[in-house]
């Protein structure tokens, strides 16, 4: 289906008060009339004046057209709203319309016309009346939108005289299989675009469809995200899909960085809202573990959960190391809470722990739940550890791993979930959907 708006010819006379007509020349006399803007239309009787925006605030007024041939104004060839029906006369002058500003016209030929407001609902017995009116603008009646489709290489496919009003069909399988069949490689993406062009400024309304097969997005390059033992997500590039495809076939690479996330660690929450803390400032601030709980571990990173308080440097001390982080900033939002990480190189665990936080600069919200909240990174192997992606599980088998074709749910992104550090990247991705 085609269409196309109303084309404007431009201010044809300008506002005036009191009158009892108004004369339009066209600008363009071969140009079908689809309209004339008439703002701030108002009929005067009397004392009494009547905004009029619509056919209702005519009353028993009309609106109507006459062309001017010669000099000589001819019989009415539009009236807003039509003329009633008159005992045996039928409804007379039907098509046009008054709505807001705008008289709309069943597309008038001519170059010069009279518009009137009359009384009465018979030509013969027309009482012209006295109305005021803004700067009056000219609209052309849409030209006809036809529709041509191009083929990948730019020829033309087919020609379509509009308007269209039915439902037009061109199949294209076989411009798209030449295209494909002289251009394709195996295992490549190839653009094959079709195009729709129009003889005018227009709209028209265009449903691609496909019967068998599966359509293709192939996603460039490698997504990636770092896991630091906490589920994160691999976001698809736009544009989004808008529908969830029927799979993903990726290789998927998993690559371990000699960490897991100790089970003693407390969970990241989504929000601070509801829950206690303590503000930490230059005296330190301790979170002690039970005592059997990181023996004979090698203990390599310590996580602290909360909030800067404005610009803040914190130092983090446990069995005689310690270690800093500088330059944190306020929160922008607080959702989620922040995790800061301190690199403790390898600490061999013999003795109970404590953490002990202090505040060198600033100051640090450390929620707490009951207890300050903190996760702890030990020294672990990839051999036996899995790690979920896109609703797949992955079986580690060395500091890297790698599988192919691996099936993958999600629709705009894939969940990663694992207790393991490592990165986990995405590559020769294609998303297949339905037709």
């Amino acid at each position: 289906m085609t269409s196309a708006p109303n084309r404007s010819l431009g201010v044809v006379a300008s506002g005036k008060d009191r009158v009892v007509e108004i004369d339009i020349v066209s600008p363009v006399p071969g140009a079908l009339l689809g309209g004339i803007s008439i703002p701030g239309l108002v009929r005067i009787e009397g004392e009494r004046e009547q905004a009029v925006r619509s056919d209702a605030d005519l009353g028993d007024c009309h609106l109507i057209l006459s062309p001017v041939t010669g000099g000589t104004v001819q019989a009415p060839v539009a009236a807003a709203p039509q003329l009633p029906r008159q005992n045996e006369v039928p409804p007379q002058l039907p098509g046009a319309s008054l709505t807001g500003s705008m008289f709309g016209l069943p597309g008038v030929a001519g170059s010069r016309f009279k518009v009137k407001l009359v009384k009465k609902h018979s030509p013969a017995e027309f009482e012209p009346q006295t109305f005021s009116h803004g700067d009056v603008t000219l609209y052309a009646a849409p030209m006809p939108v036809g529709l041509h489709v191009d083929d990948p290489g730019g020829a033309q496919l087919f020609a379509l005289a509009g308007p269209i009003r039915e439902t037009a069909r061109v199949d294209v399988t076989a411009a798209l299989n030449r295209h494909l069949g002289a251009t394709g490689v195996h295992g490549t993406s190839i653009a094959a675009v079709i195009t729709v062009r129009s003889d005018v400024v227009g709209r028209a309304s265009i449903l691609w469809t496909t019967t068998g097969g599966v359509i293709e997005r192939a996603l460039k390059g490698r997504l990636s995200a770092e896991s630091v033992g906490s589920p994160t997500e691999i976001v698809v590039p736009p544009p989004h899909p808008g529908r969830e495809p029927i799979r993903t076939l990726a290789d998927v690479t998993v690559s371990h960085h000699g960490m897991a996330i100790h089970p003693v660690s407390d969970q990241v929450p989504k929000a601070d809202a509801g829950l206690g803390g303590v503000t930490v400032r230059d005296r330190a601030v301790v979170r002690a573990l039970p005592p059997e709980a990181l023996r004979d571990q090698v203990l390599r990173k310590v996580c602290v959960i909360g909030w800067p308080r404005g610009s803040t440097d914190l130092t983090l001390e446990l069995l005689g190391v310690s270690a800093s982080v500088e330059g944190l900033a306020p929160p922008v939002d607080r959702d989620p809470p922040l995790q800061v990480w301190f690199d403790l190189g390898e600490v061999a665990v013999s003795a109970p722990v404590e953490i002990r936080l202090f505040a060198t600069r600033g100051g640090f919200h450390w929620i707490a739940d009951p207890q300050p909240l903190m996760r702890l990174a030990i020294a672990s192997g990839p051999e036996g550890e899995r790690v979920s992606v896109g609703g797949r599980t992955i079986d580690l088998t060395g500091a890297e791993t790698v599988s192919t074709a691996v099936a993958l749910a999600g629709t705009d992104r894939w969940a990663v979930t694992t207790d393991q550090f490592c990165t986990v990247s995405i590559a020769n991705a294609v998303m297949e959907f339905e037709p």
